[in-house]
C-alpha cells in the first residue's frame, strides 16, 4: 500500500510540473503566433502558399498551353517538365530568370493525360493537364 501512495505522490508531482511547464508553452506558443502574424502582414517577395499555384490553361488544350506561376518563385534556373502517366519524360523546357509564364507547344504529344510541374530552386508546383486530339 505504501507504494502505491509513493506512486500518487508522484504522479501528482509529475501534473504539478506539466502545469508549469503548459503555462511556459502558453507563452511561448503566444510569442509564435505574434512571428506567424508578423510573417503573414509583411510585405515579404515569396507569396503566401495559398497563392503558390501552377496554372495551366486552357486544360484541356489541343495545341499550345500556357503556364503561369508567381514571378517570386520562380529563377532563372526552373524547369517545365511534362510526363505521362507512366512517369516517363515527354517534354522538358528551362524557363527564363523573372517569367511568370511560359507557353508550350503540345502538338508532338498524344491525346491524353499528363503531369506538368515546375522545378526550380525555390519551388516545385505540379498539376494535371489534359491534351485533346
Amino acid at each position: 500500500d505504501d507504494d502505491d501512495t509513493e506512486d500518487d505522490d508522484d504522479t501528482e508531482d509529475d501534473d504539478d510540473t506539466e502545469d508549469d511547464d503548459d503555462t511556459e508553452d502558453d507563452d511561448d506558443t503566444e510569442d509564435d503566433d505574434d512571428t506567424e502574424d508578423d510573417d503573414t502582414t509583411s510585405n515579404g517577395s515569396f507569396p503566401s502558399r495559398e497563392e503558390i499555384r501552377l496554372n495551366a490553361y486552357p486544360n484541356p488544350a489541343t495545341r499550345t498551353l500556357t503556364v503561369s506561376w508567381p514571378a517570386a518563385v520562380g529563377t532563372a534556373e526552373d524547369v517545365l517538365v511534362v510526363r505521362d502517366m507512366n512517369g516517363r519524360l515527354v517534354l522538358r523546357q528551362r524557363t527564363t530568370a523573372g517569367e511568370a509564364a511560359h507557353r508550350i507547344d503540345l502538338t508532338g504529344l498524344s491525346g491524353g493525360l499528363y503531369y506538368l510541374e515546375l522545378i526550380g530552386q525555390k519551388v516545385r508546383l505540379g498539376t494535371v493537364i489534359s491534351v485533346v486530339r
